[in-house]
């Protein structure tokens, strides 16, 4: 028994023989046609054929349910439309926020409008930088000092999966806030350096002598 090779669509993911069915079923034909023109030939060039030559022939449930698709193609069109809109004029936010004076994380929001599975993403933005990386209200949170290189990594993750390319990202550094304990320390060096002539009061701003 020989084996039957099944070709799926990249487009729809179903195999090629079921395209028909679906809302981007234009898009199935062009793509099996640029990339399997022998099984295109197969399976439409008769078809198409015999559609032009018997029209009326083809009984009224057959049309309304072709009408059906096409409503459904023109849809989903308009609606890929908008999203590609939506997500070349989004921005990408990549925030370094300061834990301690030495440590660092990564804040990256923005990506849940592209077609990308966050909790994929995570796992190789993991595996990419050897660090830990969870989502936390829908943004990607990385352990490290790492923007430059995350802003390339999801240059490249956009282009490859999603085909995408100049999509704006921005840099952001948020300072972390000083302890009491630091600020102390900052008011008595000013103070002892001659450079201030206040003294920082705990629990409260510095104060004028």
């Amino acid at each position: 028994m020989s084996l039957v090779e099944t070709i799926y669509c990249r487009v729809c993911t179903f195999p090629v023989d079921f395209c028909d069915y679906n809302k981007k079923a234009t898009k199935c034909k062009k793509w099996l046609q640029d990339n399997y023109p022998e099984k295109y030939q197969q399976l439409y060039a008769g078809k198409e054929s015999n559609e032009e030559n018997s029209n009326d022939e083809v009984d009224e449930k057959t049309k309304k349910v072709e009408q059906s698709l096409k409503k459904m193609e023109l849809r989903q069109a308009k609606k890929e439309k908008m999203e590609l809109e939506n997500q070349q004029n989004s921005k990408i936010i990549i925030k370094t926020i300061e834990r301690t004076k030495r440590k660092r994380s990564i804040e990256i929001q923005g990506l849940e409008v592209f077609p990308l599975d966050l909790k994929k993403l995570s796992k190789k933005f993991s595996n990419k930088f050897a660090t830990g990386c969870s989502i936390v209200d829908k943004k990607l949170v990385l352990q490290g000092d790492l923007a430059d290189d995350v802003e390339l990594f999801i240059n490249k993750l956009l282009k490859e999966e999603a085909g995408l390319d100049d999509i704006k990202v921005e840099k952001t550094v948020a300072k972390r806030k000083k302890t009491e304990e630091e600020l102390a320390a900052d008011a008595a060096a000013a103070i002892a350096n001659g450079t201030s002539t206040a003294k920082y009061v705990k629990g409260s701003e510095l104060k004028k002598e």
